[in-house]
């Protein structure tokens, strides 16, 4: 009994360990993706803005677009925001996806057909939600308010085409 009590011990405290290991290599990961991706952010001033479709403005007044949400010119309004010079990119979002313990999502079709766009410096295809909860987490992480933009902001900063962009209301 006496023996079983002791390796019963030894088991727990290797596995404690281990989980300990485990949770300071997820925090040191996640302390420097973090303080990487709040240095990659830039300020952009906020002020009145034209979105829209301005071909019916110039020469033949023929529209410029094709998609039917961005037809009508309209005035936006935004605050100053921050947004990230850059992409995130597969290994960053691979350490996201490690840190949180996050199942990769499925690889889709463009990537079965361009297995090259899985490089660790290419930026990352996902989906609006996943891009969306990327950049909550940042913000969780920073104790920031960092999101998504709302349709207003990526009309005036581009269009995320599945690849985040994180912007900061600050």
């Amino acid at each position: 009994m006496r023996k079983l009590i002791v390796v019963a011990s030894v088991a727990a405290s290797l596995l404690l360990g281990c989980d300990q290991k485990s949770t300071d290599k997820r925090e040191t990961l996640s302390e420097t993706l973090v303080a990487k991706s709040l240095s990659n952010m830039v300020p952009v001033k906020g002020g009145e803005f034209l979105m829209g479709d301005f071909g019916p403005l110039v020469g033949e007044k023929l529209p410029f677009s094709i998609n039917q949400d961005d037809k009508v010119l309209h005035k936006v309004v935004l605050s100053d925001f921050s947004i990230s010079k850059f992409k995130v990119t597969n290994d960053d979002y691979n350490k996201y996806l490690q840190i949180t313990g996050i199942k990769k999502p499925p690889i889709n079709i463009l990537v079965k057909e361009y297995p090259s766009l899985q490089k660790g410096d290419y930026s990352v295809g996902v989906t609006w939600q996943q891009a969306k909860d990327y950049c909550q987490w940042l913000g969780k992480e920073s104790d920031r308010n960092i999101d998504l933009p709302d349709r207003s902001t990526m009309g005036i900063c581009g269009k995320v085409q599945r690849a985040i962009h994180s912007v900061c209301n600050e």
